[in-house]
């Protein structure tokens, strides 16, 4: 028996772009976009479905900023997968930004079958989340926790960046620390990569940044108190509490199958690879996905 796939849903908006985000994302959104981005999401389900009907146990909203969507429109999108591919004991997850109100968001999203949040902390110092571009404290950070467990999702990822501009050991560690202290399940510690496109490549010349060696200390100096925390490493970048790794990355990283929705989506399916182009005008019309 085949095993179950993996769906993500890009969702691409943001109300800012950070300065070091390669990623498809649009900058503004409004109730009128998000509704046709919803009833297209919607439409490329059900026509995905009558060519890949294998069932499915993780749903990812990735982005961007999928929380942008709200409630409804999450439930709408959860309902419609589920209604298709089952998501029998599903991994349900939901990428939101610590800046923006979640309370009733997240209870909508939970009420769903929403289970599991991964929030973009980043970092903790003021100097630091000012550096790259966050339009959140860690307040907010702390705020965002506490609605995720009033709305009953307690397998919560906490993002965090490495090799950021004015960055430390001390400020490194710092940041780990307070992803164990707020509860987090699981952690992300993504290098920083200077991409071309973005607003960092365009500045990198006066970014202070640590040099190959310092981020490699950053890095394992990361890694150690990490697994010294009770989390163990099951990827380059991601740390977990035993058996609260994320089911979905791990069908990217063992090549198992998975669908995805939305403009720069990729997916892998009875050894085809395709994607949705980075469009996101030709993904409202019902532009079909390209071989890669």
């Amino acid at each position: 028996m085949t095993e179950p796939m993996g769906l993500y849903v890009h969702v691409p908006f943001c109300v800012s772009k950070c300065p070091y985000c390669d990623f498809y994302s649009l900058p503004g959104v409004d109730d009128d976009r998000l509704d046709a981005y919803t009833a297209a999401m919607e439409r490329a389900m059900q026509q995905a479905h009558e060519r890949y009907p294998a069932p499915a146990d993780t749903l990812y909203f990735g982005g961007g900023t999928p929380s942008l969507l709200d409630g409804r429109r999450l439930a709408r999108l959860i309902d419609r997968a589920a209604a298709l591919w089952g998501l029998k004991n599903a991994e349900i997850t939901l990428e939101a930004n610590p800046g923006d109100p979640l309370g009733e968001l997240l209870s909508a999203f939970a009420s769903a079958g929403g289970n599991r949040l991964s929030l973009g902390m980043q970092a903790v110092t003021p100097e630091e989340l000012q550096s790259l571009g966050r339009r959140h404290s860690h307040c907010q950070t702390e705020q965002a926790v506490e609605a995720a467990h009033r709305a009953g999702i307690d397998n919560l990822s906490l993002d965090i960046m490495l090799g950021i501009p004015r960055q430390t050991t001390e400020t490194a560690l710092a940041a780990v620390a307070e992803a164990a202290r707020l509860g987090a399940s699981h952690l992300s510690a993504y290098l920083l990569k200077i991409e071309p496109g973005t607003v960092y490549h365009e500045r990198r010349d006066s970014l202070d940044l640590p040099d190959e060696d310092e981020v490699c200390d950053l890095y394992e100096a990361a890694c150690g108190e990490l697994e010294r925390l009770g989390y163990a490493q099951y990827e380059i970048s991601n740390f977990a509490r035993p058996g609260l790794e994320s089911r979905h990355n791990l069908k990217y990283w063992r090549c198992e199958e998975y669908l995805g929705f939305g403009p720069a989506a990729h997916s892998f399916f009875r050894g085809r690879r395709f994607y949705f182009p980075r469009d996101l005008d030709r993904f409202l019309a019902g532009g079909e996905p390209a071989d890669d």
